[in-house]
């Protein structure tokens, strides 16, 4: 007590913080809601708690933070390091306020040697329980809860069009008339994405307006692997064990290139114009 008592005499003393991790046992997730462009993060975040864990929403140690972002706390048997869960990429305004800025955070994990900050710091308070009945939640729990912090990623849209730049530039494509653009173009193409992915063993576990969520082929532990995003007519993963690339945006065109041609391009524009999409090169003059 008397040690707590100097400490917080000093005039520097700010608030008070939390290591993660093994020494503790509690691990947080961290919203950062001033970066959310849709002002709908926190709800929709929210409701997919209580919509599918909920016996673990009603559980969670819940604080709003000084700059109106969000933490939940819990303990587990289960810590990894801090991790982002979910990120957006910068705006065109953003990149010119600072150009080496690329993508803003949305939602992490406060992980093994992490410090968070929490009540009754100055601009953070408890709107949900309190430490005094922080809850200790199952590994399963745990990566159910991540898995839906996932589920708010948006990836980084221009890594596909490098992609599609690249291969349309080596087949010398016009840019109207490249099969892969037709492809990604055409109608139905988000229902033959899916369904695409779902022949190569990918599972789906959620689907929403905004998103089909899958599960990888093969084992894994956890819930959610991907989605399908269809807004931005783009796919992305979060686990590093497929053959995309994680947290990169794959437009339709590149998803069947990979799963269909072995991440041949010039074969799936063959194959594509073979399809019917697009123009051959040599029709177009």
């Amino acid at each position: 007590m008397r040690e707590l008592e100097a400490m917080f005499s000093r005039s520097d003393s700010a608030g008070i913080a939390i290591v993660c991790g093994e020494v503790s046992g509690m691990e947080g997730i961290d919203m950062d809601i001033k970066n959310d462009l849709t002002g709908a993060l926190y709800g929709d975040f929210q409701e997919m708690i209580r919509r599918n864990l909920p016996g673990l929403a009603i559980r969670l140690v819940q604080a709003t933070t000084r700059s109106n972002g969000a933490h939940w706390y819990y303990r587990c048997a289960v810590t990894e390091g801090s991790h982002h869960l979910a990120s957006r990429p910068t705006i065109e305004e953003e990149r010119k306020e600072n150009p080496e800025d690329n993508i803003k955070v949305l939602i992490e994990t406060c992980g093994e040697k992490g410090i968070i900050i929490v009540p009754p710091t100055p601009g953070y308070t408890f709107v949900q329980h309190d430490f005094s009945c922080l809850p200790v939640i199952t590994a399963e729990e745990r990566e159910q809860l991540l898995s839906v912090g996932r589920l708010f990623h948006q990836p980084k849209q221009n890594e596909t069009e490098k992609w599609d730049r690249k291969y349309q530039t080596s087949q010398n494509y016009l840019s109207d008339d490249s099969p892969f653009d037709d492809y990604n173009k055409s109608k139905d193409v988000a229902d033959v994405t899916i369904k695409l992915l779902e022949q190569h063993g990918w599972e789906i576990v959620e689907t929403t307006p905004e998103k089909t969520v899958f599960r990888r082929p093969g084992h894994t532990d956890h819930h959610t692997s991907g989605d399908y995003n269809h807004k931005m007519n783009l796919f992305g993963v979060f686990s590093t064990s497929t053959q995309f690339k994680a947290h990169k945006g794959y437009k339709p065109s590149a998803v069947f290139a990979i799963l269909e041609c072995n991440s041949d391009f010039t074969l799936a524009s063959k194959k594509l114009i073979q399809m019917g999409y697009g123009i051959p090169y040599k029709k177009q003059r």
